[in-house]
């Protein structure tokens, strides 16, 4: 609620309030007395919405005017789950891999903040003797072997991780995961690099390539990209993936002011006696800026009263 007050009597003395920027007066109302309102829900994880200024103007009943701002800061609620940033994971390990080895690390992001983006990973949905040989730590997601693989060469393992946040009432989500052991002597496709960082520009047209990816391995490799389940993930197609050459290609126009970062997994395939084996590596993609937006004023139009025969 503001106040504005005149020592007039009268008409003169009465106060009409407006709010006069386009952002806020489409978000909230003012009524004579001051209170303001809002017109619909409102999401802080909207960055438009995180922080709102409502510019408020005083307008007495001779036409004088006075201004003030008032800052809305929305708090966080707990309204979103953690999203794992792939929609599954599928690896092959060796079985001489060394016990507490990382064979895998699983990411979910949570919009929220604070606590209630604090994410907590659990193994779930373990099948027999998967429990004695899978640990995951709950604060990275990063997946470890427990006990030697030795003896369960061919061995499939399926299971899920939880992702649970930090709120009250929590949220929580699930990924699957598909482990397959295959014997020390079997070559696995290997990538150059566990992560690579590649730029693109904004202004990239479709087709153009970004970066390059590249494994080895006894046979031919196919490559492909694992299915993300956010925008900066890739959900929605925005790179491709050259199966042949591991070339990463933009597909669709990127922007700056909507996503800065891609945070994308590739997965390296060939195949071992009708057996897929199968390598991961994670690719980090920065968008730059380039100048395609102009300046946009708050209000249109801006509102002035002046009072006749004011001096100059």
């Amino acid at each position: 609620e503001v106040l504005a007050v005149d020592p007039d009597d009268g008409p003169y003395g009465s106060i009409e309030y407006t709010i006069i920027n386009k952002l806020a007066h489409d978000r909230f109302s003012i009524d004579q007395r001051g209170r303001i309102a809002t017109l619909q829900k409102l999401d802080r994880e909207n960055p438009v919405e995180k922080v709102i200024a409502i510019k408020v103007m005083a307008r007495d009943g001779g036409g004088k005017v006075a201004f003030c701002t008032v800052k809305i800061i929305l708090t966080d609620e707990n309204d979103n789950p953690p999203q794992f940033k792939a929609s599954k994971y599928t690896l092959t390990i060796q079985s001489n891999v060394s016990k507490g080895s990382p064979i895998v690390q699983v990411i979910a992001y949570d919009a929220d903040e604070g606590l209630n983006a604090d994410v907590t990973y659990y193994v779930d949905e373990l099948e027999d003797a998967t429990e004695e040989l899978i640990e995951i730590h709950q604060s990275t997601g990063v997946i470890c072997i427990k006990e030697s693989l030795v003896g369960l060469e061919n061995k499939v393992f399926n299971f899920k991780v939880k992702a649970q946040d930090g709120g009250h009432p929590h949220w929580d989500s699930s990924v699957p995961v598909h482990l397959q052991v295959v014997p020390r002597e079997v070559s696995l496709p290997r990538f150059s690099e566990p992560l690579y960082t590649f730029a693109a520009s904004e202004d990239l047209p479709p087709g153009a390539e970004v970066g390059s990816v590249k494994a080895l391995a006894v046979e031919p490799i196919i490559y492909s990209l694992v299915k993300g389940t956010t925008m900066e993930s890739n959900k929605d197609g925005v790179f491709t993936l050259d199966r042949q050459t591991g070339a990463l290609k933009v597909d669709k126009n990127v922007d700056h002011e909507t996503t800065k970062w891609y945070q994308i997994d590739v997965m390296a395939h060939c195949l071992h006696f009708e057996t897929d084996l199968v390598s991961l590596a994670s690719v980090s993609i920065q968008v730059k800026d380039v100048n395609d937006n102009q300046p946009i004023f708050e209000a249109n139009p801006y509102k002035a009263f002046l009072m006749e025969n004011m001096p100059a």
